[in-house]
């Protein structure tokens, strides 16, 4: 068994790049949903409901998902997925706390296509183009090229 095939670069990503424009409202839907949850540091309930979020997009993808118990009632979502073969694993690293708090600020605000919150420049945009991504790469039949590991 030789190495895997390595796809045409140019065709690969217009084929990428139309999987993602058919799901365009889907994004935004997703980048409004973490982006209204006031995530700071210390609002637990909120990194939670963020994390709730994460693990439903990667468990539609066919990870297998663990919460892990951190410190003061924190968590880190670890989600696996296997590959054709490993190694090797991809490592994905994400957070989905922000520095400030929604509390007494504007929320999440969408404006001629730019997003606006605490966190969204930060990570949650981050997390919304890693799960992008993801979803592309499962649309195009080549996420299990790789094994996955995502730790969040």
């Amino acid at each position: 068994m030789g190495a895997p095939q390595v796809p045409d670069l140019a065709t690969t990503a217009a084929a990428a790049a139309e999987h993602c424009a058919a799901r365009q409202e889907r994004i935004e839907r997703l980048m409004e949903a973490l982006g209204s949850i006031s995530s700071a540091a210390h609002e637990v309930s909120g990194t939670r409901r963020c994390l709730d979020i994460v693990a439903g997009g990667l468990g539609a993808l066919g990870f297998e998902l663990e919460l892990l118990p951190g410190s003061d009632d924190r968590a880190h979502l670890e989600a696996r997925r296997p590959g054709r073969e490993a190694p090797p694993v991809v490592l994905l690293i994400a957070h989905v706390d922000a520095a400030f708090s929604l509390v007494g600020g504007p929320g999440y605000v969408l404006d001629r296509g730019v997003a606006r919150a605490p966190g969204v420049a930060s990570m949650k945009g981050g997390v919304v183009t890693l799960l992008t991504v993801l979803d592309a790469l499962h649309g195009l039949g080549m996420l299990s090229e790789f094994a996955w590991r995502a730790l969040v």
